[in-house]
């Protein structure tokens, strides 16, 4: 819930539906376009203080898209396979 909720603050949108995969401590939420809002895709990181969105884009996050955002290659192709069973 509080990736969504970060996720619909950054949009300014409270009628998204959002929703995510993730492999620890990433998740990336995606969302299909709405009244006043773009289809998108959100890499987020847990950390001690909570989720943070690290990057947001109207296209697809690919393995070497999120490697360049830091996230390690073995955990960027879990993501984008869980994107891939999710129909994304």
């Amino acid at each position: 819930m509080a990736v969504s909720g970060i996720v619909q603050d950054r949009l300014n949108a409270t009628d998204i539906n959002v929703q995510m995969v993730g492999e620890k401590p990433y998740a990336i939420a995606y969302w299909s376009a709405g009244k006043n809002y773009a289809a998108g895709e959100a890499l987020t990181k847990k950390s001690k203080s909570g989720w943070t969105i690290v990057k947001m884009t109207n296209g697809n996050f690919t393995g070497s898209s999120l490697q360049t955002l830091g996230v390690p290659a073995s955990t960027s192709k879990l993501l984008v396979a869980d994107l891939k069973r999710a129909g994304r």
